[in-house]
């Protein structure tokens, strides 16, 4: 396929068209953490003689709604993306937000229903509560020390 050359004020209608459909700001969210991940295999295979290996499932966290992002991966898995890093930050961040609302006086179940409501991912009482006694054992293992 020959290389299409577009304007920038093409781009931005484009863009703008995707951002306006419902869903689209996650759309184009998902898109550009792919592409800024495909553009980082690309240059750690130039540098470490690598190879592309397709992709692997990681879902994130968008916009009110969960992400299925397509993370590329290199044959000698060497490859992590930068991305990759800050998304376990936000999620360990949702965690503690979530430890700090039940420590003041919310349910399980309102914090799961919380949680549906600002991220887009269910967590039933029973999750919330496992990721507490997941809380629970680090402050334990952290004061025992």
């Amino acid at each position: 396929m020959e290389n299409l050359r577009f304007t920038r004020e093409q781009v931005k209608e484009i863009l703008g068209q995707i951002a306006q459909q419902e869903g689209g700001m996650n759309e184009l969210l998902r898109l550009s953490m792919e592409a800024l991940m495909k553009a980082e295999r690309e240059i750690h295979n130039q540098i470490h003689k690598d190879v592309s290996n397709g992709f692997r499932r990681r879902k994130s966290l968008g916009l009110h709604k969960q992400l299925v992002l397509d993370v590329p991966r290199s044959r000698f898995q060497a490859f992590y993306p930068v991305l990759l890093a800050v998304m376990n930050d936000r999620e360990q961040e949702a965690r503690e937000i979530a430890f700090r609302l039940y420590g003041a006086g919310l349910t399980t179940q309102q914090v799961g229903e919380l949680f549906e409501e600002l991220y887009g991912r269910h967590y039933s009482t029973s999750q919330v509560s496992r990721m507490f006694d997941m809380a629970r054992e680090e402050v334990s293992r952290w004061l025992c020390r």
